[in-house]
């Protein structure tokens, strides 16, 4: 019979509060552990907190992270995250940009549709303002 059944059906005795000192430090030491984290490495907030664009589109072209990166080069964007992910057996991509005019969001739009072999209705668009995020 396993530990965990026996701990299931109260078989066995664990003294907690004898040892209470040693999860207090244990949990003490995880607490500073992330603290540190996050003073030194910063939060990494997505678009929801930062503002900017993610595109999602299936990659029916195949096309490669060199080529969608020379296509988005012409727009002069900052800060491009680029995602390949495997949906319903089918290859797809993921791009989280800046936050940009309309204007220039429906030119990125057709850009990578046009790369990844997809009609500019079947990407999909999310977009959110700095000033949300904020």
């Amino acid at each position: 019979m396993s530990l965990w059944s026996r701990l299931y059906r109260g078989e066995t005795k664990f003294d907690f509060i004898r040892d209470r000192r040693r999860f207090f430090v244990v949990s003490g030491v995880l607490i500073v552990i992330s603290g540190f984290s996050l003073v030194f490495r910063g939060f990494d907030g997505s678009v929801d907190f930062t503002g900017g664009t993610i595109i999602e589109a299936k990659n029916r072209s195949g096309a490669s992270d060199s080529e969608v990166n020379a296509v988005l080069e012409e727009f002069g964007l900052g800060s491009i995250r680029i995602q390949f992910t495997d949906t319903d057996g089918e290859e797809s991509i993921r791009l989280q940009t800046e936050a940009v005019t309309p204007e220039k969001q429906d030119a990125l739009v057709m850009a990578v549709a046009a790369t990844v072999g997809v009609a500019f209705d079947e990407t999909n668009v999310s977009a959110v303002g700095p000033t949300f995020g904020a």
